[in-house]
């Protein structure tokens, strides 16, 4: 069961890739809704008399005010919370398919990255499923996003330069893993630690949709070779 997990068929690798995609997608889109709910809460209000959050989060408070007053700021946080667990599912069976395609020209840290990636996004999901209810939404947190979020960080850098090598994926995706997953140490500055992972985000809508759109390749056949000709021995 697990085998068939990690090492899907050519038409699964490619369904993966649509997953990948919606899941970037709706990153980008909850990178900074759940930061602005996030600076709006009681947890978050000394976070945002930053100047370097303010620069960026009261214009956007404007432009996206409908979505944001809805209810009140830790219910309006906590529904776009749940949004996460999609974003993990997707960025998981995307590992999974590109390591699918790409790991016999990868080399060893294809291998490593792929390693710590999966199991970082899987205490990602873990964590965004428990959050949905909210008394664990702490305790999922310490316990599950805090290690996944880490191991990403260290996974990320490691599979994009396995497959920055293996030349199968756009190097502009593997590029935006490379640099990705370090940058939240400096994005975390102005947004919320899920947030900050926004150009990982980017690097699986682009590495998504290079899955997505690649044909699967069929199984060779082999033809049946025709029996050698007789001399002729007129």
């Amino acid at each position: 069961m697990l085998n068939q997990v990690i090492h899907p068929s050519p038409a699964q690798v490619r369904w993966t890739g649509l997953a990948a995609m919606v899941g970037g997608i709706l990153g980008l889109v909850f990178a900074p809704l759940y930061s602005l709910a996030y600076f709006a809460t009681d947890d978050g209000a000394a976070d945002a008399t930053s100047p370097w959050v303010q620069a960026w989060a009261e214009p956007a408070r404007d432009l996206f005010g409908p979505l944001l007053t809805f209810a009140s700021p830790d219910v309006v946080r906590l529904t776009y919370f749940k949004l996460f667990l999609f974003i993990t599912m997707g960025m998981l069976a995307g590992l999974v398919g590109l390591h699918a395609r790409q790991a016999q020209h990868g080399g060893r840290l294809e291998r490593w990255g792929f390693r710590a990636s999966f199991v970082g996004l899987l205490l990602l999901t873990i964590g965004a499923f428990s959050g949905y209810w909210s008394p664990l939404l702490d305790f999922s947190f310490v316990t599950f996003i805090v290690p996944g979020l880490l191991l990403v960080v260290f996974g990320s850098p490691l599979f994009g330069l396995g497959t920055w090598r293996a030349g199968v994926a756009p190097r502009i995706g593997a590029g935006l893993l490379i640099v990705g997953g370090p940058a939240l140490f400096l994005i975390s500055e102005i947004a919320t630690l899920g947030g900050s992972l926004v150009l990982v985000y980017l690097a699986w809508v682009v590495l998504g949709h290079s899955l997505w759109s690649a044909t699967p390749t069929p199984a060779h056949t082999v033809a049946p070779s025709s029996a050698p000709s007789r001399p002729d021995r007129r």
